[in-house]
């Protein structure tokens, strides 16, 4: 059992280490959370961006059309 905490505990150290953490496992465990309003307001613009984006890919789309 033990074994088999060590490579769970490796596993997650080795893929903290690749998204950029550079801390512990444990500091990731005391890090605090942002409030909900936060990340609400997040995910409204992050819609709102990819609201955008969408509408410019469409223009592009329809400009393409025209110029053919």
């Amino acid at each position: 059992m033990l074994k088999i905490i060590k490579l769970l505990t490796d596993q997650i150290n080795l893929s903290l280490q690749q998204l950029g953490w550079s801390s512990s496992l444990k500091a990731l465990e005391e890090a605090p959370l942002p409030r909900i309003e936060r990340i609400d307001s997040f995910e409204r613009r992050f819609n709102e961006v990819e609201n955008d984006r969408q509408r410019v890919k469409e223009r592009l789309l329809n400009a393409s059309q025209c110029i053919i």
